[in-house]
């Protein structure tokens, strides 16, 4: 496989401390389950991913470049290719003033946000909060099982494909599309409506279908059905 190749795969990440190893993401709710992970809001499904673009851990993606597809493989990523290193930098300390304003009580382990960041609080004194806004994983060896399914052949299925890499609810349930000449109308399913998340992935999708799809002009269809009200046929009904 290529750069710029779009991939299906299936996965398992653990985080690896001390020869300890911990699953921290899955494609598979049964792996989930059975680790003790699992929560009703996660979603399950595989994975689509832009090989050579930045958009998976270094490591894993150049495992997948070279990869073949249906075959199984387990790999080990320090953290340098992985979430990178800790740095002692991005562990700032934020008036305890500005959480009032915002009418938070911060705690030890609170995740916030503040400005762009999401950050986790991990020390508090009188007065002010150190809030760590290392990623999560930062520092972490990771280990990947991982198998590629497939790999999208035709415009229909790099285009879906980009899709879904790029808003994960696209991943659940591929929107359908339609190409001609080059154009395409993509059929937006019904969270896209309300999911402030679909507001700004779509942007990234216009770019991603033209450079990985090669598709021009991009039509995004919402799609509001008529539904009678019940009563109103209940009565033309008994008219009848």
């Amino acid at each position: 496989m290529k750069k710029g190749g779009i991939v299906k795969i299936e996965y398992d990440m653990w985080t690896e401390v001390d020869g300890v190893l911990k699953l921290c993401e899955t494609t598979s709710q049964e792996h989930a389950k059975k680790e003790g992970i699992y929560n009703e809001n996660m979603t399950f499904h595989p994975l689509y991913t832009i090989l050579g673009e930045n958009r998976i851990p270094t490591g894993f993606d150049n495992s997948l470049l070279n990869a073949e597809v249906e075959k199984e493989y387990e790999i080990r990523v320090e953290p340098a290719e992985g979430f990178g290193e800790e740095k002692a930098e991005l562990i700032e300390t934020i008036p305890l003033k500005e959480f009032r304003k915002k009418k938070l009580r911060p705690k030890v382990g609170m995740v916030v946000s503040v400005g762009n960041r999401d950050g986790q609080i991990i020390r508090i004194t009188e007065s002010r909060a150190f809030v760590d806004f290392n990623h999560p994983l930062a520092g972490k060896t990771l280990k990947y099982k991982y198998k590629t399914l497939s790999e999208a052949r035709n415009t229909k299925e790099k285009a879906q494909w980009v899709l879904a890499s790029d808003y994960d609810h696209f991943g659940i349930e591929l929107p359908e599309v339609k190409i001609e000449n080059n154009n395409i109308e993509v059929k937006l399913i019904d969270r896209c409506k309300t999911d402030p998340e679909w507001t700004f992935a779509k942007y990234r999708a216009v770019s991603d279908l033209r450079k990985f799809a090669g598709v021009k002009t991009v039509r995004f269809v919402e799609e509001y059905p008529f539904v009678e009200k019940k009563e109103k046929v209940e009565e033309e009904t008994k008219k009848g």
